[in-house]
């Protein structure tokens, strides 16, 4: 039924959307600067925070910009 197909799709929708988050977070904790990049607390932290922030808002897409 349509319901069944519904409930289906957002199951693997929250599946995945579980996935991709844990494998970018992985990614993010194992991240490291490029040598020589030098870049001011404040800038870093208003990065941080918004990254995060995306992060939990379950914008994936937006956290990458």
């Amino acid at each position: 039924s349509q319901d069944e197909a519904i409930a289906a799709f957002n199951e693997r929708k929250d599946e995945l959307s579980r996935k991709v988050a844990r494998r970018f977070l992985e990614r993010f904790v194992a991240a490291r600067p490029a040598e020589g990049a030098v870049v001011g607390e404040e800038e870093a932290g208003t990065l941080v925070k918004t990254f995060r922030a995306h992060l939990r808002d379950g914008q994936l897409l937006e956290a990458l910009d």
